[in-house]
């Protein structure tokens, strides 16, 4: 069987797919990255190097966190002042109302997004711990997990 040679667009929608799901979906090998875009391993090592996927990984999974911090840091200072005018006059008024509940919401989708990390963490152990028993059976469960993350990101 003669392989198609892929034109620069399809080269680039499987490098853009490969690029998410290294470093947002979290597949760790080159190889299960490779056999989920469908192109070699060696070209999958060589977008990781050159892109710096690596430490965009990195940063990605950290950001959330320092922003999660930094946004309670707010809440706490905002609360803070209202309380520190006293008995009678610690509620806040209908900007300081509007300022929490952004923040609210804003604590909400970062902590949504801090658990989906953490249940990506989870799964990514529970398909390593697979493949070592069955890779055909790990596939399967990669795919669920997938399919699962999916719904949870949206």
């Amino acid at each position: 069987m003669v392989k198609k040679k892929l034109t620069k667009e399809e080269l680039e929608v499987r490098k853009n797919l490969a690029y998410n799901l290294f470093t947002k979906d979290g597949v760790i090998t080159q190889k299960e990255l490779a056999e989920r875009v469908k192109i070699t391993e060696k070209t999958v090592g060589k977008w990781i190097a050159e892109g710096k996927w690596q430490s965009e990984r990195t940063s990605l999974m950290l950001t959330r966190e320092h922003e999660l911090k930094r946004t309670y840091k707010q809440w706490t200072a905002l609360n803070d002042t209202i309380e520190k005018r006293g008995p009678g006059a610690d509620f806040p008024d209908v900007k300081e109302s509007d300022i929490l509940s952004k923040i609210a919401a804003a604590i909400d989708r970062l902590e949504t997004e801090v658990s989906a990390k953490e249940a990506i963490e989870v799964m990514k152990a529970v398909v390593n711990f697979a493949r070592v028993e069955n890779l055909a059976e790990a596939k399967i469960i990669m795919k669920w997990f997938d399919m699962f993350i999916k719904t949870k990101l949206k």
